[in-house]
């Protein structure tokens, strides 16, 4: 097994030595969301997750113009005239969800080189690959389709925020998310190039904007946004951290 190993890695050798450089575009596309949250006092708080009020929050946050019978008293206000995305000091990104797809393509051909999903499954199917292939099971943290990247909990927060309470608003939508080039310096195998995760308040595994090529990040490939909106949603959530909140 050894032998054969050592083999291999002679012929990988070779063809890295012999190939011209290649010049791909990458692009990631799929569903995602615009994912804001922002910092909540006690008394917003309070006020929206009262039964009464919390099928308001809606309308509140994203402007659809109905409101709580006596109105939304001006401590217990998030934002104005549906203006979610300006209650975003605690996270805000435009971003795909695991499971979007990412394409590869040959610049100078247009032809397509790799397709698949960014999913827990084919992360597993390629390092089982690698398994087979070298009789070693794979560093997870340096070999596959995704590494992981930091997490965003506002309900555990380190008290470095001091927020009482957090509200996430989401606009889910469907498009593009990345795009850009970068050049080869090997013939392509799948998992030379990866794209980090992150976890938002163990809720949504959200593919970020960080993407390497054999370890190396890349400045070239940017988000780019460009989605088509499919509906929205929020939630209202303590900061477990809060002193007020573990008693």
């Amino acid at each position: 097994m050894a032998e054969t190993i050592k083999d291999k890695e002679k012929e990988q050798v070779v063809e890295t030595l012999k190939f011209t450089p290649q010049k791909v575009q990458i692009s990631v596309h799929g569903y995602g969301a615009e994912i804001c949250c922002g910092s909540l006092t006690k008394e917003q708080h309070d006020f929206w997750t009262d039964e009464e009020n919390s099928e308001y929050l809606q309308s509140h946050m994203f402007g659809y113009g109905d409101e709580p019978e006596g109105g939304i008293p001006e401590d217990a206000v998030i934002c104005e005239d549906g203006q979610y995305f300006e209650v975003d000091d605690l996270y805000h990104d435009c971003v795909p969800f695991e499971g979007a797809t990412v394409t590869i393509e040959d610049v100078a051909t247009g032809k397509e080189i790799d397709e698949y999903d960014l999913s827990w499954d084919n992360n597993n199917q390629l390092l089982e690959s690698i398994e087979k292939e070298t009789g070693e099971y794979p560093d997870e943290e340096k070999v596959g389709l995704m590494v992981r990247g930091e997490e965003t909990d506002c309900a555990y927060d380190s008290m470095k925020n001091g927020h009482y309470a957090y509200i996430c608003s989401q606009s889910n939508e469907r498009g593009s998310y990345h795009t850009g080039e970068i050049t080869l310096t090997r013939p392509y195998k799948r998992g030379d190039i990866q794209f980090t995760y992150s976890e938002i308040n163990e809720r949504d595994y959200v593919i970020n904007g960080g993407c390497t090529y054999l370890g190396e990040h890349q400045e070239d490939i940017e988000m780019v946004g460009d989605s088509t909106g499919k509906g929205y949603d929020c939630f209202i959530e303590k900061n477990w951290e809060h002193p007020d909140n573990k008693a």
